[in-house]
């Protein structure tokens, strides 16, 4: 699914290209991005991997789950929603899964929480250039995807209220994927949810 792709194989590739980037991936939990972190280095270790990147290594000295590096000095760290990533860089942040379910959803204090530690401490990791990569259920209109959709000109700009992905608009059913950049570091991907 999703996840599979933006945190598992995306990182892997990404790093396969840029040894010396560091990845920031970040859940509700640890648990869920330190699974991740786990996969990643799988893929690392597989020979097919090493044939397409044969350059790229796990550096020996720093392979724990929670944060790992290449030789070259990027890497890969894990962390839960709040948790301490303050001190650490990042090319790309990669939030998967903020929100835990619909209970959290409906929590204004959760959905705060979230936004502030988004503005205040995830974005501020982003080294010049970098990128945030959002993967989450839209569960409310002011969740984190609601909020960062609430930045972008273009839903206003064509007369929406909201990009329902789900829905058909004026904008065409090729549209229904939309590709929105937010102060052109920020790219928001909306699709369509494949059952």
């Amino acid at each position: 699914g999703k996840s599979e792709l933006a945190s598992i194989r995306f990182p892997a590739w990404h790093l396969g290209q840029y040894p010396h980037h560091e990845l920031i991936n970040v859940g509700y939990n640890l648990d869920l991005p330190m699974g991740f972190s786990r996969k990643v280095r799988e893929v690392f270790r597989d020979p097919q991997y090493q044939a397409i990147f044969p350059d790229v290594q796990l550096d020996p000295d720093s392979q724990s789950v929670e944060k790992w590096n290449t030789t070259q000095g990027g890497g890969f760290t894990a962390a839960g929603r709040g948790g301490g990533i303050t001190g650490k860089g990042a090319h790309i942040l990669i939030v998967d899964d903020p929100i835990k379910d619909q209970e959290e959803a409906d929590s204004a204090l959760v959905r705060e929480k979230l936004w502030d530690w988004y503005q205040s401490t995830a974005y501020t990791r982003l080294a010049p250039g970098g990128g945030v990569l959002v993967i989450q259920t839209w569960w409310n209109d002011d969740d984190l995807a609601g909020r960062l959709l609430a930045h972008v000109e273009l839903p206003r700009q064509l007369g929406l209220d909201r990009l329902d992905p789900f829905a058909a608009t004026e904008l065409g059913d090729k549209e229904r994927h939309v590709r929105l950049t937010l102060r052109g570091r920020v790219r928001v991907e909306i699709g369509r949810a494949s059952c």
